[in-house]
């Protein structure tokens, strides 16, 4: 398992309890066929650990973070999807605003620091001001193992609604926000991108009059528009004061017990099929090209940090030896980038898979450097002549250095997320909440008020990468029609919403949501 040090700072336990599930799942799919409950732990050391199968398995898991400035150029977007943006000009002169309602206020003069502190509160009290932070992070290993259980092994898991909840019943929220009455209607997405041409056309002060109104008017307990404002003008206003990154430090600095994380997980595959899809294309496409193979050698691109990585470690050797499959596990702990072939100790007879699930976005590019993290990791997959490289992506084109474009571009891929919660899950979940909080809320600090090398979350589109990939002397492998047609039937077998599709474009699978490609993979080999 290879992983990048000296990234604590980086990014929050939140994700890395997400790919943890993925690399233990991915590993499970692979090798059970039942389900025995488990022995006591077995001992474990960092390198290895096995047992009394005739085969082996070695897995590497890597990841990585920017470092380096990145302004790219501009992007096309593949289905704009405009079913959730309204149809109107963005960027109308501001020498005549348009007719919006505006409360008028005598701004206080405060620094950055006060006006971050100011977005942070809004966050961290519920509507009867209760405080929702919490002071660190920590564990309890007595509910875990259950929970892992019923993430990785489908144990008790629901399909196509979240695990004991209630849909939401369709009927709109009667409720109103900052005292506003539910007969005057605002416009929320027209106003979050006329705030955003308002800070990129140097208009601080329409900006600020705007942003105001967009906090009356918005909720993170509101209907998808409402709870998608929120987040969006609180990192306008962060970007607005020149505080986003301190923001989204403080952000990313937040810690949630392991136990609530997996029960927001939990109720996120639920009800959302990328993952679960993406992991069951990677598993079969990696399962049909190993059924000769005696000894499998994964290399997957990962998470961080290193005491996670040695418990992920820890269960892999638990789930191994319950299925009573060898294995081996390595953990190396830099940048992707300054990886060398040797480093990933490949030997002769090895079957070898790379895999890598949603993490190439936090790459950066040519735009930054000419020997850049994106094609210098490709090369080296190239270089370890792997049978296989499952490739898997955030489809979005909100990577651009054009801070407007960048702007409507996530508005538009956001959009679609929080209406697919919004008709998937009830408005009062909780595990909602914190879904919705600790993962977008966070992502759309950074995508929006941050700059440079502070802005990691960069996604390109599906065709952009295949481009690239090809660049790097990789080929696409056809899909597997079988392979396509059992995902599929999962979707559908599963009971998900109908508004999830999966479709078909050249070499790539493609998960949507109401025909906004959201998703996408794809399975490559050296040219």
């Amino acid at each position: 398992m290879l992983m990048e040090d000296d990234t604590e700072e980086r990014y929050s336990m939140f994700q890395d309890s997400l790919a943890l599930q993925h690399t233990e799942r991915e590993l499970y799919e692979v090798i059970a066929n039942n389900n025995p409950p488990p022995p006591p732990p077995p001992s474990y050391s960092s390198s290895s650990s096995s047992s009394s199968s005739s085969s082996s398995s070695t897995v590497l898991h890597v990841h990585n973070y920017p470092s380096v400035e990145s302004p790219d150029q501009s992007l096309s977007s593949v289905e704009q999807g405009t079913r959730f943006l309204p149809n109107t000009n963005f960027f109308p002169s501001f020498t005549n605003p348009p007719n919006v309602v505006i409360k008028t206020e005598e701004e206080e003069e405060e620094d950055f620091v006060s006006r971050g502190r100011r977005i942070r509160e809004r966050e961290e009290y519920d509507l009867d001001g209760r405080s929702r932070k919490q002071s660190a992070a920590y564990v309890d290993e007595n509910d875990l193992p259950e929970l892992f259980d019923k993430v990785l092994l489908n144990t008790g898991l629901g399909k196509g609604k979240p695990p004991n909840t209630p849909l939401y019943n369709e009927t709109i929220l009667t409720s109103t926000f900052g005292g506003k009455s539910e007969e005057e209607v605002v416009d929320l997405r027209t106003q979050l991108m006329l705030c955003a041409q308002a800070i990129a056309s140097n208009s601080p002060s329409f900006a600020r009059q705007l942003i105001e109104q967009i906090k009356q008017h918005s909720s993170p307990i509101g209907d998808d528009i409402q709870r998608l404002a929120h987040y969006f003008g609180n990192a306008l206003e962060a970007r607005l004061d020149g505080s986003g990154y301190q923001v989204f430090r403080v952000l990313s600095s937040k810690r949630t017990t392991a136990k609530d994380m997996i029960k927001a997980y939990h109720v996120y595959v639920s009800v959302c099929p990328f993952e679960k899809l993406a992991i069951s294309f990677t598993n079969n496409s990696i399962f049909n090209r190993t059924q000769d193979k005696k000894t499998i050698h994964i290399i997957d691109f990962g998470f961080r940090p290193e005491e996670r990585v040695h418990e992920t470690g820890r269960r892999l050797a638990s789930y191994c030896e319950r299925f009573n499959v060898p294995f081996e596990f390595n953990a190396i702990a830099q940048r992707w980038d300054t990886i060398r072939v040797e480093d990933l100790k490949i030997q002769t007879n090895e079957f070898v898979a790379v895999n890598c699930l949603f993490h190439f976005e936090h790459l950066l590019d040519e735009t930054v450097v000419l020997n850049n993290p994106r094609d210098a990791v490709l090369r080296l997959i190239k270089k370890a002549n792997p049978d296989i490289f499952v490739h898997s992506i955030v489809n979005g084109s909100y990577d651009v250095p054009f801070f407007v474009s960048r702007f409507r571009e996530a508005l538009f891929h956001y959009s679609a997320l929080f209406d697919m919660l919004d008709t998937t899950v009830g408005r009062e979940d909780p595990m909602r909440l914190m879904f919705e909080k600790e993962l977008y809320g966070r992502e759309i600090m950074n995508i929006v008020a941050c700059e440079g090398c502070d802005r990691i979350e960069r996604p390109q589109t599906y065709k952009q990468w295949q481009l690239r990939n090809m660049r790097a002397g990789l080929r696409p492998l056809p899909l597997d029609c079988k392979i396509i047609e059992r995902v599929k039937n999962r979707l559908k077998d599963d009971g998900y919403n109908p508004s999830f599709n999966l479709e078909v474009d050249g070499n790539w699978m493609l998960q949507s949501w109401k025909g906004r490609v959201l998703h996408a993979s794809s399975c490559w080999v050296p040219a």
